[in-house]
């Protein structure tokens, strides 16, 4: 049974990834009946519900998976989104701080993510200096640069360098 709720929880991370939420619920229900105590049935359904904007239900079922320690770091970022939308900036910054420590260095999203949390937490300073961080990695994706910049705005003044920069970087993307 656990082999069979494995292979039907990777056979959704497939769909969700395809976005053929349907048929993945379907499999990620299917994998997490088949043995309810599987962690990757659990990921599957996190996966999902993160992936359709189910906020609430995704970050009960990330924090299973962080509890049985089986989080990707795909995971921990679908887990920070969900906590930084549901308000949970403790939880967030935990599995932000986690990325940061990575071997090989963060990607340019857990920069980003680390800024929104630093916005979050009231810290200006350091959500613009992460920002601007993000900004300047060139393996930034457009995707990311427009949200460090648009992070960059939210935290500094119209009328300051920073936020002209900011706006020259969505100019640029766009």
């Amino acid at each position: 049974k656990g082999w069979q709720s494995r292979r039907l929880a990777r056979e959704a991370f497939a769909l969700v990834d395809q976005k053929k939420w349907r048929e993945a619920n379907a499999k990620a229900r299917d994998a997490y009946l088949l043995r309810p105590t599987e962690p990757e049935s659990w990921r599957a359904i996190a996966r999902l519900a993160s992936r359709t904007s189910q906020w609430t239900p995704a970050l009960e079922w990330w924090k299973k998976v962080n509890e049985a320690q089986r989080l990707t770091v795909e995971d921990r970022r679908d887990f920070i989104g969900a906590a930084l939308v549901i308000g949970e900036i403790p939880l967030a910054d935990k599995q932000v701080q986690t990325l940061l420590a990575q071997p090989r260095g963060p990607a340019p999203i857990d920069i980003v993510f680390a800024g929104q949390v630093a916005g979050r937490q009231s810290n200006p300073v350091l959500a613009l200096d992460y920002g601007e961080r993000a900004l300047a990695d060139k393996r930034a994706k457009p995707s990311e640069i427009m949200a460090a910049a648009t992070l960059i705005l939210s935290v500094t003044s119209p009328y300051s360098q920073p936020y002209a920069r900011a706006w020259k970087q969505i100019e640029g993307v766009a």
